[in-house]
């Protein structure tokens, strides 16, 4: 009898054990599961309230541009008076080497008759040689050829002198030479938008440049 009852207890105290062992583990997986449940909660929480923060700021910016306070207007209105027209040569000599592509995207997208003569064709001339300082490469292929047609579109009714247009002439062939033959190897399709787009620029530099006397020119 007491055999059996001796078997019976550590039967169960065998199972009680097992049923512990198994229980903290479901506890373990069901904490963890929670606590990846509140993690993503709090991130998503924090999301939400940061870009509450930014929309109210910017709503607030926008605000204060469209509703200013009574004296802004008249401030406003003297300081664009007062202001006096930006040099575009003298700011980039200031910069010097350390222009970046917003100000070569200044001077394509700027208004090519401002200006004097003198001044545009300096401008001009600035701005082809730090283009022309620049090495080639097949990663921005595209917009270099984009730049420099800028400049030798706007030197082009400038120049009247006979020597320099053919020099700059040549120098228009040499370079769109070039750029034929790089744009040969990343362009392979006859109709690619970048391939088509050199062909035409260098198509209006033809006509620009048409008053160039042939035999004057050298090949």
């Amino acid at each position: 009898m007491n055999t059996e009852s001796t078997i019976l207890v550590e039967d169960m105290m065998l199972k009680s054990s097992y049923f512990n062992k198994r229980w903290r583990k479901v506890k373990s997986k069901l904490l963890s599961v929670w606590l990846l449940k509140y993690k993503m909660c709090l991130s998503r929480l924090r999301k939400y309230l940061t870009f509450k923060d930014v929309a109210q700021s910017h709503r607030k910016k926008s605000h204060a541009k469209l509703h200013p306070l009574p004296d802004r207007p008249i401030r406003r209105a003297a300081s664009k008076l007062i202001r006096k027209p930006t040099n575009e040569i003298e700011r980039l000599k200031k910069k010097g080497d350390n222009w970046t592509a917003n100000d070569l995207f200044r001077f394509q997208y700027s208004d090519p008759e401002g200006g004097t003569t003198e001044e545009r064709r300096e401008l001009c001339y600035a701005w082809l040689e730090r283009l022309q300082a620049i090495a080639k490469k097949y990663c921005y292929l595209a917009w270099y050829e984009a730049a420099i047609y800028a400049c030798y579109y706007r030197l082009a009714p400038i120049i009247v002198e006979t020597e320099e247009k053919i020099k700059i002439w040549t120098d228009v062939k040499r370079e769109y030479a070039q750029i034929f033959l790089m744009g040969r190897r990343i362009w392979r399709r006859p109709s690619h938008p970048s391939r088509l787009r050199v062909l035409y620029d260098m198509a209006m530099l033809c006509v620009r440049f048409g008053n160039v006397e042939v035999s004057a020119a050298p090949l």
